[in-house]
């Protein structure tokens, strides 16, 4: 059976120019994989890397080869596209076989690297395109704290998939429930703190923490995270997979550099908008803010003295790698 995407895809990516490389995205949009006659997918997904530009980089160039890979054909033969809900469960079931096959495939190539102490990771935020004969079905996936959006411009209704961030207090709990974890809010002498802006001229410093590892053998701030070979079973790699309205006609995907100057959502939207939903120009909106000064809120207290924005370790103008991938979705 021959059939078409019934829908079109426009993809337009920001990369801030101060990027160290560790944030890359990957797409085959416009170029979907068909994985059986009723069947094809497209991918479009983002990567924050830490620790180093290994992990991200690999999956830069091995996401969509891993992922597809790891498709079990035979298992799709009898596919009915005309019956949801068994469609339903299978693509969730194939996402999170996808997404746990690259991670498989991530730190195979992590362990024969040479890094030096160095704990190299990633977060995933992503795009899942199922395409059948009779429509299309996707889905925000998302693995730590980049956001994934999907919104309809025409209801202004935004769909957000769920961060795993140090900051969430259900998260840290559930990072805490193995045994070699355990949660502090201090990294020696220095507070872990997060950014978030919540005026025109206010950014609040938000007390996080930092899970360690094995009596502290091992620190990290992200309870859920792709890579990071060191702490073993101890991390969270299962995705969260989120539902896209059939409505949507945008995708957002970001990393949390871009997030991290976010009021909201709602926001972000508003100023897309304004901006005709110009990539170049909504990056470029925010990435200025993290050079711009500001009063700083931090316990109840405003500061007198305006200062540029003090990001994680407390380095002062040094703004966080950005990454925006938008995809534009249009009825053919």
């Amino acid at each position: 059976m021959l059939f078409i995407n019934q829908k079109k895809e426009y993809i337009s990516v920001f990369d801030s120019p101060e990027c160290k490389n560790e944030d890359t995205n990957c797409s085959n949009i416009g170029q979907p994989i068909v994985i059986t006659d009723s069947l094809s997918i497209e991918i479009a997904a983002v990567f924050d890397g830490h620790g180093g530009k290994e992990a991200s980089r690999f999956l830069k160039e091995n996401f969509i080869s891993c992922f597809m890979s790891s498709i079990q054909i035979t298992s799709l033969v009898d596919l009915n596209p005309n019956d949801e809900s068994m469609n339903g469960d299978m693509h969730k079931d194939i996402i999170n076989t996808g997404v746990l096959a690259v991670d498989n495939a991530l730190c195979d190539h992590l362990k024969i690297q040479d890094l030096r102490g160095r704990d190299p990771g990633s977060t995933l935020s992503a795009w899942v395109n199922f395409i059948t004969p009779i429509g299309n079905t996707s889905y925000l996936v998302n693995v730590g704290d980049s956001p994934a959006y999907s919104v309809c411009k025409q209801t202004g209704v935004i769909t957000c998939a769920k961060l795993h961030d140090i900051i969430d207090l259900e998260c840290q709990s559930d990072a805490t429930k193995h045994p070699d974890v355990s949660v502090i809010d201090r990294r020696g002498s220095q507070p872990i703190l997060a950014v978030c802006i919540i005026s025109p001229d206010i950014c609040k410093m938000v007390q996080s923490g930092t899970m360690l590892y094995k009596n502290g053998l091992r620190g990290l701030n992200i309870p859920r995270s792709m890579g990071h070979i060191h702490w073993n079973d101890a991390i969270n790699k299962t995705p969260e997979i989120t539902n896209v309205p059939d409505e949507a006609d945008v995708i957002v995907l970001m990393s949390d550099g871009v997030s991290d100057m976010i009021v909201s959502p709602s926001e972000y939207m508003k100023h897309s908008e304004e901006m005709g939903w110009d990539v170049d120009k909504i990056g470029s909106f925010y990435r200025d803010r993290w050079y711009q000064p500001w009063k700083q809120l931090y316990r109840g207290v405003v500061s007198d003295e305006r200062q540029y924005i003090a990001i994680k370790g407390h380095k002062l103008h040094v703004a966080d790698d950005m990454t925006i991938v938008q995809i534009n979705i249009e009825n053919k």
